[in-house]
């Protein structure tokens, strides 16, 4: 377990600092774009800038659900349990991260237009718990699941 922890701060290290995976911020980006599309705010996209009128966004490497989807996974895949269990609970517990974070990231821009003093409480405080606790919590369950299927 510790291994796989330390496996996973490794690789949001080389995230963080590498040049590899350069497109996940713009995928990001771009799936936000589409989200605010569809809740019918007004915005453009300009690489990994996004903005409305008065209002602007930059989606960095730190703005993906990367860290906290490293660590759960990690903690999965270092748990003695079934290579089904872990399978089904990286591939539920990566796209529910993912979900959530699009959750976060649209929230953040509606809270930056219309609220703008509590934008940095918002996405540093708030929503960085949030995703940091609901990875947690996620693995909590899915540990307590995989102990009472053996």
């Amino acid at each position: 377990m510790t291994l796989s922890l330390l496996v996973a701060l490794i690789l949001y290290y080389f995230f963080l600092t590498g040049h590899v995976i350069q497109f996940i911020p713009r995928w990001t980006a771009l799936i936000t774009y589409s989200t605010l599309g569809v809740i019918d705010i007004p915005v453009s996209i300009n690489g990994v800038i996004l903005s409305t009128q008065g209002f602007s966004v930059m989606i960095v490497k730190e703005c993906t659900a990367v860290g906290p989807t490293l660590l759960l996974v990690m903690g999965m895949l270092g748990y003695p349990a079934p290579l089904s269990r872990k399978f089904w609970g990286v591939l539920f517990s990566v796209l529910g991260l993912f979900l959530l974070n699009q959750v976060r990231i649209a929230s953040l821009f509606l809270i930056g237009i219309n609220f703008p003093s509590v934008l940095e409480v918002s996405h540093l405080i708030i929503w960085q718990g949030i995703l940091v606790l609901t990875a947690v919590i996620i693995w909590i369950v899915w540990v307590d699941r995989a102990d009472r299927a053996r």
